[in-house]
């Protein structure tokens, strides 16, 4: 999962920033092929003990 940083789109690009900070940031600049195919609303999450 990223989360759309559209901090930087007056200095020409955006970010998509991962939820887990071991994967890189993806930097989106202006004349790049990019679209958002899905947004999460809802997360159902199972923890189970060892």
């Amino acid at each position: 999962m990223k989360y759309l940083d559209l901090t930087h789109k007056a200095d020409g690009y955006i970010e998509l920033r991962p939820a887990n900070k071991d994967y890189p940031v993806f930097r989106i600049e202006a004349g790049d092929n990019f679209e958002v195919w899905g947004v999460v609303v809802h997360l159902i999450r199972t923890f189970e003990t060892l």
